[in-house]
């Protein structure tokens, strides 16, 4: 990021927490301090104030508007000028403490990260985020450690750390009993920790739900740990959410944060909000509708009617202070081939698709389409394209009518062409009733993974006996190891592009010898095929959808 150097009256020096900034009052300038974390104006001493974050003091120094500086605001920002410096070439050093060797692409992580108080992780599936946090952990001689993490991935932590971890340690799941049974057991394993003698790490895992409880999340915020981890950090972009508030004021009493994940932007540029909150405030400032202002355009139907967005090389240069990024090019898999296969829908079943498709058509011709009402409108009519639809009931509530088999014909036929295992991922629990039938029907054993079972070995991988594994895609898109199967089938697609890379991710990952072939069945001139485009594009679902509905009025 280019700055401009500021006139010599514009001075920055750190004092105690705050960083007290001496610059006249002017609106250009007035809108920069605005963006750095809780600025405001003090009456008393007559200057602007901020809170001092190693961010902030870079920006400060070296942003966009480049202020003199004490010393003391230098070492601050030292940590971040120095990763900023540290580059991607050369000899790469293992880290003192290790198990295993890091891979080139893991030892370039560790390095940007070693002296940073907070770094994001941003590396695509199977490229080892795991690995690169626990080296992290080991080589700063961290003794408290947290880790929140999505409930599907709590006990993924135990054996990544029996796996990776080069110092002796203790991992603590904090997953049964009550909220009050999880605080008694943190406060009984602090306790025994800090009576030995030898040392060692204790690693507290919990997952989001439980540490957004305020019981839980000010006892945790006390704790005062070595280090936080977000692992999947996207299930706090929401930045109103109990849970992101919570790791917010965790992670601000924490020496280190580090937040791992492969789609900071699961829905958008207004995800990493929430997520660069916890890491360092100064990234973003602490204003999330100031935020939004700056980075996005609203549209009509309210201020969550995001239609487009701006400033994005800004944004990007400010991530990349705290961000290492690498993709799954690093990781040389087999090669993946995604075929689409027509799906056409019987007459009754396009009967009663059409019959919805024209009621949104006409909502978004009367501009009385909202982001949520167009989400449970398309819903149903990919729900439709499925096989089933919930209908009203004389007002006696909701029931589920089949509408269709023709999915399940498509899939039955593409089983028995095949002669491996097959993965089948979708979204709703009738889908998988009729891929569990599919199956049968193919002669092949069926497991399940989803939010009523889990049919996987102790570590998270694909039975043996298991030939087709019906998956949800919210249940089995994180921290599943699918690569026993070279094949995969989408039912249907989730509307975020990040689930979708982490679904079919599970299967193309390393661990996994032969070349993918990735099957979609898209019903024909349904919102199947406009939500397939999306997500080939990366563009919002919702919008296109509504583009497209307008193209029909």
């Amino acid at each position: 990021m280019q700055g401009t150097a500021a006139p010599a009256h514009f001075r920055a020096r750190l004092v105690g927490s705050k960083i007290r900034i001496d610059a006249p009052v002017s609106e250009s300038i007035e809108a920069f301090l605005h963006t750095l974390p809780a600025c405001v104006w003090d009456r008393r001493d007559l200057c602007w104030k901020c809170n001092a974050t190693p961010a902030a003091a870079w920006r400060l120094l070296y942003g966009e508007v480049r202020f003199d500086g004490d010393a003391e605001l230098f070492a601050l920002a030292s940590s971040i000028q120095e990763a900023q410096i540290v580059g991607t070439g050369g000899v790469l050093m293992q880290p003192g403490f290790r198990k295993n060797d890091l891979w080139r692409h893991q030892l370039e992580a560790f390095r940007f990260a070693k002296n940073l108080p907070a770094a994001m992780l941003h590396c695509g599936m199977g490229c080892g985020k795991s690995n690169i946090a626990i080296s992290l952990i080991a080589n700063r001689a961290c003794r408290k450690v947290l880790i929140c993490c999505p409930k599907s991935v709590l006990g993924v932590w135990r054996r990544e750390f029996e796996k990776h971890c080069p110092t002796a340690h203790k991992v603590v799941v904090l997953e049964k009993g009550t909220t009050t049974d999880k605080k008694k057991l943190l406060e009984k394993e602090l306790m025994l920790a800090s009576a030995l003698q030898a040392p060692r790490i204790t690693v507290f895992v919990v997952n989001y739900e439980t540490a957004r409880m305020p019981v839980l999340a000010e006892a945790l915020a006390e704790v005062k740990f070595d280090c936080v981890v977000c692992d999947e950090s996207q299930r706090i972009k929401a930045h109103n959410s109990q849970q992101s508030k919570a790791l917010a004021a965790i992670g601000a009493t924490a020496k280190y944060r580090l937040a791992l994940t492969g789609t900071p932007m699961q829905n958008s540029p207004m995800d990493v909000f929430g997520q660069f909150r916890f890491l360092d405030p100064g990234v973003f400032g602490t204003k999330y509708h100031a935020f939004r202002s700056r980075y996005a355009e609203i549209g009509h139907f309210g201020a969550d009617h995001i239609v487009g967005f701006k400033n994005q090389e800004e944004l990007a240069a400010r991530m990349r202070l705290l961000t290492y990024h690498a993709d799954r090019s690093v990781l040389d898999l087999p090669p993946v081939q995604h075929i689409t296969v027509p799906v056409t829908l019987g007459q009754d079943t396009l009967k009663l698709y059409r019959a919805l498709e024209q009621e949104m058509i006409a909502a978004v011709a009367d501009e009385v389409v909202t982001v949520s009402n167009a989400l449970v409108k398309t819903l149903r009519l990919r729900q439709i394209t499925g096989g089933f639809v919930h209908t009203d009931d004389d007002g006696a509530g909701s029931r589920l009518v089949e509408t269709g088999h023709e999915k399940r014909d498509a899939l039955v036929e593409l089983l028995e062409g095949m002669d491996a295992p097959c993965v089948v991922f979708c979204e709703f629990v009738h889908d998988l009733d009729q891929i569990a039938d599919a199956a049968r029907e193919a002669g092949r054993k069926y497991g399940e993974v989803s939010g009523r079972r889990k049919d996987l070995t102790q570590h998270a991988t694909m039975p043996e006996d298991v030939g087709v594994m019906g998956v949800q895609v919210r249940s089995g898109g994180i921290g599943v190891d699918l690569t026993r199967a070279p094949y995969g089938v989408f039912w249907n697609h989730p509307w975020s592009p990040g689930l979708y890379d982490q679904a079919w991710a599970r299967v193309s990952r390393p661990g996994q010898t032969q070349s993918c072939v990735f099957y979609h069945l898209l019903a024909e001139g349904t919102a199947d095929v406009q939500v397939w485009k999306a997500l080939e594009k990366k563009q919002n679902v919702i919008d296109m959808v509504i583009s497209y509905m307008r193209g029909m009025e």
